[in-house]
């Protein structure tokens, strides 16, 4: 379990398409999209739907390659994803393949060895209302920060109550996808809150997406802002929270 709510508390979706609970799938039902980047001597990023899902960067003579998970980002029908490039030099490139999980080889490819866009299509079914789709747009992000510190101070309290409270509409999606509910998240999380070691909260932009439905905030690293590292179980790692926010029902809340 301890794996798994490392990778949702971090607002990363794992690669594997769901887990068991009770010797069933949980979210087998729901479709699993997702890409492979590999890029040489470039920097840039993948869009779906105008949200960034992931960036990438290798200077002159680098390469690296990731991989990523569309579906929490993803509507019923049309889908849009880009694939933005800015090569360092003449060999620079980079590529996506976007794949079902349940497929064998990609969907399509997207490819760009100069500075541009490449752009496709997917078209999606089955797959739930997020919460982040019933967001009530807004026109900047007043009060976020705020709402940030606070949930900073959650972390630093070990108040899951509070951390659970401004997480909603995260575990709602979350127990749809992965099986990852408001119980397993309390019992997991509440020991790594007491044995691990809160960082400063970092000073933070915010960008916003979606017209106004979805707020993105990072730190100086463009990472999360919220970074508890900790060692437990003869394991170490970190969780990353606080990224993705949208104001549901008059308040801001933890989407990814």
């Amino acid at each position: 379990m301890r794996s798994m709510l490392f990778t949702a508390v971090a607002a990363l979706v794992a690669a594997a398409p769901s887990f068991l609970v009770s010797g069933r799938a949980v979210g087998a039902d729901i479709p699993q999209i997702g890409g492979v980047v590999n890029y040489v001597a470039s920097s840039g990023a993948v869009h779906v739907n105008g949200v960034p899902v992931t960036e990438f960067s290798a200077g002159e003579g680098g390469s690296g390659g990731t991989s990523m998970n569309f579906t929490d980002w993803m509507v019923n029908g049309p889908n849009e994803i880009v694939l933005t490039v800015e090569p360092v030099n003449d060999s620079g490139w980079a590529k996506l393949e976007v794949q079902e999980f349940t497929s064998d080889g990609p969907v399509f490819t997207l490819e760009q060895n100069e500075k541009g866009e490449a752009r496709g299509t997917f078209e999606a079914e089955g797959l739930p209302e997020w919460a982040w789709l019933r967001a009530t747009p807004q026109d900047e992000a007043a009060g976020l920060e705020d709402e940030v510190s606070a949930f900073h101070e959650a972390f630093a309290g070990a108040d899951m109550d509070k951390i659970i409270a401004m997480s909603r509409p995260f575990l709602a999606d979350q127990e749809i996808a992965s099986g990852l509910t408001t119980e397993i998240f309390r019992e997991e999380l509440g020991p790594i809150l007491e044995e691990g070691t809160l960082k400063e909260l970092p000073a933070l932009s915010i960008a916003g997406y979606l017209d106004g439905r979805l707020f993105r905030v990072k730190g100086p690293d463009g990472g999360p802002p919220i970074n508890l590292e900790f060692e437990s179980e003869g394991m170490s790692g970190a969780v990353r929270a606080g990224e993705w926010w949208s104001m549901i029902e008059g308040e801001w809340r933890v989407i990814r």
